[in-house]
């Protein structure tokens, strides 16, 4: 009877460690996933790798793809369908080149209510804002400097998005298409 007792904890041992030793694989395998993740998003050029194992690689394009992937799974729109009247209407002043803008000031105003969804620091130390507003307008705001605003904050109409020196290059997308600027509103 003693020897069936032993048995029986020496079993109930190696199910207990077999399902910690389980565990503790899948913890280290996403832990080195997620490092890999950050590793790829920090360094984007790869430039680690080039330097260091001779590897002529860049996780642009990677980065991108799960960042899709991501914006499509956790997507924050506004709920919201009550419209505010403001003051002032928002205009951009379209400059001679194209798709290049100006505004009273050097501040740009937000069109409408929005949401911003991209923020990146250019290698030229000029930014690019992607910020989508009501009724499917997507518009991506090129050469700005000093941004105000961070991805998925909520903006409004009139709130300030960024500054400028002399211009800054716009791109409006509605509906999936590229459109121009006067065919908004």
């Amino acid at each position: 009877m003693e020897n069936v007792n032993s048995i029986r904890k020496r079993i109930n041992k190696s199910k207990k460690n077999l399902i910690f030793n389980i565990l503790s694989v899948i913890c280290g395998a996403l832990s080195i996933v997620l490092g890999v993740l950050i590793y790829m998003k920090k360094d984007q050029n790869a430039s680690f790798l080039k330097n260091n194992f001779n590897v002529d690689t860049n996780f642009i394009d990677t980065n991108t793809k799960i960042d899709s992937f991501l914006n499509s799974i956790f997507t924050f729109r506004l709920t919201s369908s009550k419209t505010q009247t403001v003051a002032s209407n928002v205009t951009y002043l379209q400059m001679e080149e194209k798709n290049f803008f100006s505004c009273e000031g050097n501040q740009i105003p937000a069109l409408d209510s929005g949401i911003v969804y991209y923020v990146h620091q250019e290698e030229d130390a000029s930014y690019t804002i992607l910020v989508e507003y009501q009724n499917d307008i997507l518009v991506g705001y090129y050469n700005v400097s000093d941004p105000v605003v961070k991805v998925y904050d909520q903006i409004k109409k009139g709130d300030y998005i960024a500054s400028y020196e002399n211009s800054f290059k716009a791109l409006f997308k509605q509906n999936g298409k590229l459109t121009a600027y006067d065919k908004l509103y």
